[in-house]
């Protein structure tokens, strides 16, 4: 099986990922030998495979707008998720101090520790419902900071078929 190696010294562990394309991708520390990493690969092979499928399936969801579409779904965000955060705000009894609108790559959505909520631009391309999901889960962490169960229930009594959702938020990658 091919793969590509990305070296680090401050790596612990060796790690596998696939990327949307179906590229798999080792992590390792500069130490670690090649035969390791070929024994690793060869050990993880029906996840990998796996892996790939899902990514296959992804494809058709995958999130790249154009540098014209990036403005506009800036402005939009910020406009769509205020009155989605806050109207659950409202509903929630919660006060975040502040909402952004910023260009992550990794995450659709943040809480700081000072409850000001992020989210990534890409949500304009999100169906609604997982935007309301978005929202009540940041808000969620105002009270919760963390993912415990505690956390899952407070979405839970304001969006009661959140699971679905977040099946459907997965289906979703940002390029």
């Amino acid at each position: 099986m091919e793969y590509k190696i990305l070296r680090d010294k401050k790596r612990k562990r060796v790690a596998i990922t696939v990327d949307l394309y179906g590229q798999v991708i080792v992590k390792a520390n500069i130490k670690t030998s090649d035969a390791f990493i070929d024994k690793f690969v060869n050990n993880n092979i029906k996840w990998i495979e796996n892996r790939k499928k899902i990514m296959l399936e992804r494809r058709p969801y995958i999130i790249n707008p154009t540098q014209e579409q990036i403005s506009a779904m800036k402005k939009d965000a910020l406009v769509c998720m205020t009155n989605i955060t806050n109207k659950y705000a409202g509903i929630m009894d919660l006060k975040p101090t502040g909402i952004k609108i910023t260009s992550a790559k990794k995450r659709w959505g943040s809480c700081s520790s000072r409850n000001s909520i992020c989210y990534t631009y890409n949500v304009m391309a999100l169906p609604e419902r997982c935007r309301e999901y978005l929202a009540i889960h940041e808000l969620a962490h105002i009270k919760e900071k963390n993912h415990s169960l505690k956390f899952y229930k407070i979405i839970e009594k304001y969006m009661p078929d959140y699971k679905e959702i977040q099946t459907e938020l997965n289906k979703y990658s940002i390029v």
